[in-house]
């Protein structure tokens, strides 16, 4: 995987993590 495509997966489960948080 590229650096870029490893970037693109740490930000999708970012933002998942904080919309996780925000709903509960």
């Amino acid at each position: 995987m590229s650096l870029f495509a490893i970037g693109m997966v740490m930000l999708l489960i970012y933002i998942h993590i904080n919309n996780t948080l925000l709903t509960v």
